[in-house]
């Protein structure tokens, strides 16, 4: 149980810390997680590369790792790029992830209840706020990316005060 606790306040944390990064920097967290995405690619892709190239060396023939390689190079590249572009779908991955989320919170709640008359209305209403700005990201579509970043931080934000309510209401019991 302890253990749990201490989970939930990590996580609630990180969701706290994580969210006020997102709502106060969003343009700097957009541009360092590109840069991160097309750095981890292209030293995966190099990586590949020399593997691919040691193997050809023993075998005599190009494997996976070589083609691997090229492609993962390319992405990095491809992401750099068209980064601006293939964030403008984001949004409504986001939306996924918050739907699915507040799903799962609404089911964890209802399925908690300990007693027939008693409704649990705090972890009801935080899984539909959840479910709410999840639907409205993938429904509705922002004009600007940066402002659905700095909505979905928010909604972080929020998340880690439910997860400190959820700590809060397994104490209780």
């Amino acid at each position: 149980m302890q253990n749990l606790q201490r989970n939930i306040w990590l996580r609630a944390l990180a969701y706290f810390i994580f969210g006020v990064i997102i709502l106060i920097f969003p343009h700097p967290i957009f541009r360092i997680g590109v840069y991160a995405i097309s750095l981890y690619l292209l030293i995966s892709g190099i990586l590949d590369l020399v593997n691919g190239q040691r193997a050809q060396r023993q075998n005599n023939v190009y494997n996976l790792s070589f083609f691997s390689g090229s492609f993962k190079i390319i992405a990095a590249l491809f992401v750099l790029i068209f980064a601006r572009g293939i964030v403008s779908i984001l949004p409504i991955f986001l939306g996924i992830l918050l739907l699915v989320y507040g799903i799962f919170k609404l089911g964890q709640t209802l399925n908690q209840r300990q007693f027939v008359n008693v409704t649990p209305w705090g972890g009801i209403i935080y899984s539909i706020l959840i479910i709410l700005a999840g639907s409205f990201l993938l429904f509705n579509p922002f004009r600007s990316v940066l402002l659905g970043f700095q909505v979905f931080g928010a909604f972080l934000i929020l998340m880690s005060v439910g997860e400190i309510v959820a700590w809060w209401q397994a104490r209780r019991q």
